[in-house]
């Protein structure tokens, strides 16, 4: 009786001959699970966690899931454990849900494999281990799920977990964009843009990136807003750049912001205006696109778009630092130098300096400079000419002419 029960609850639920009613649909699969029909409690729970055909109560629906899964549907267990990951129907407990993704999986529930794999990738729930990430990620992957092949494509393109291949990398993007994943068919353009993993090609990597975007994703959209804005894999058109840049940005990624931001304060595409550049600095700089903190900092030391604000700078140069940054690095030494923002220390410039000498990233030869110009005069601490001298050759050979005539003295 229950399974006939669940088959016209079924019928019911698709409107199998006749129409759709998830009421009783709702009310077979009560009587079913109540006779101990698992499939029914699965389907109710569904039920009751949507809030279809009468109340939503995600308690309730927790507790059906929980009854499948101690049934063993593994199912069951994978509804059961998104809502334990989420908090949804009660408490929210990662090791909890960790466990359950496992049983899932144990059970050859694919996506419970991807969610175990993501879990073991982020630490959440217990520790963090690349190597199980990348055979859970394997496992779901084989089994058809594409999302699992876009995070065993990244494993694989940076060697997290095991040895690093472009090449099954971008095999692995192709697949999972194949089956509809946008962040791997953006990953995919990327690769070919690049000449990573193999050939390059701009018109490939500028339709993947369509392709995308055109399914929804921000990253793709930004990316190919980037290529209309170079000219690369085509023509250069920065006005179809700057409506890619927005739409990106109006769905909160960063990079899209960034962009943009650099269009509207040089005029690119379309009419030029500091005031909203610097607003999209902002939204960059929130969403942690860190590039536009720095250029958010510069345009409030300049008072550019609106007010100078120097402690306000100050404190986006130290955000650009803290994020390994180096520009932001020299733009705070030169405000703790010069005490601008805040308090004047030529001890903390000298590190700051350093720091960004150092490392021989982009803008590193103005920070070798600064730091020489200090050890000359003794500034912050010892004078050593020797050393000073070092550091200006060190910022000519960076391609800062100032210090060559340095070197010279």
């Amino acid at each position: 009786m229950a399974k006939g029960c669940f088959n016209l609850g079924v019928m019911w639920g698709e409107g199998t001959g006749k129409e759709k009613n998830l009421v009783i649909a709702r009310a077979l699969f009560k009587k079913a699970c109540d006779a101990e029909h698992m499939k029914s409690c699965f389907n109710l729970a569904n039920l009751w966690d949507r809030g279809e055909g009468g109340k939503k109560d995600q308690v309730i629906a927790r507790a059906l899931f929980k009854k499948s899964c101690d049934a063993g549907a593994a199912r069951g267990c994978f509804n059961l454990g998104l809502m334990w990951d989420r908090g949804e129907g009660g408490k929210k407990d990662q090791v909890i849900s960790r466990s359950l993704f496992k049983k899932a999986c144990d059970a050859g529930h694919t996506h419970g494999c991807y969610n175990l794999g993501l879990m073991w990738k982020q630490g959440e729930g217990g520790a963090t281990d690349y190597v199980v990430a990348r055979t859970l990620f394997k496992k779901s992957c084989d089994a058809g799920y594409a999302k699992a092949c876009f995070w065993l494509g990244m494993v694989w393109s940076h060697g997290a977990g095991g040895k690093k291949d472009k090449v099954i990398a971008r095999a692995l993007f192709k697949k999972s964009c194949d089956a509809g994943n946008a962040k791997a068919c953006t990953e995919l353009g990327h690769m070919w843009s690049q000449g990573l993993g193999g050939g390059a090609d701009h018109a490939v990597a500028k339709a993947l990136h369509k392709k995308s975007c055109d399914a929804g994703n921000a990253m793709g959209c930004a990316n190919l807003g980037a290529m209309w804005d170079r000219g690369a894999g085509g023509r250069k058109d920065r006005v179809i750049a700057r409506a890619l840049y927005q739409k990106a940005c109006d769905a909160g990624y960063g990079m899209g912001c960034f962009n943009l931001g650099i269009l509207w304060n040089g005029g690119g595409g379309g009419n030029k205006n500091p005031t909203v550049a610097r607003a999209l600095f902002k939204k960059a700089c929130d969403a942690e696109f860190i590039i536009g903190c720095y250029n958010l900092g510069h345009m409030l030391t300049q008072g550019e778009g609106g007010d100078k604000d120097e402690a306000i700078a100050r404190a986006l140069f130290k955000k650009t630092c803290d994020a390994v940054d180096m520009k932001g690095c020299h733009a705070l030494a030169v405000m703790w130098r010069l005490g601008k923002g805040g308090k004047k220390d030529a001890v903390i410039a000298r590190a700051l300096f350093k720091k960004s000498c150092d490392t021989g990233t982009t803008g590193y030869a103005w920070s070798c400079d600064a730091l020489g110009n200090m050890w000359h005069l003794g500034e912050g601490g010892k004078k050593d000419t020797i050393i000073a001298r070092a550091l200006f050759r060190k910022a000519c050979d960076g391609g800062r002419p100032k210090a060559c005539k340095y070197m010279r003295q």
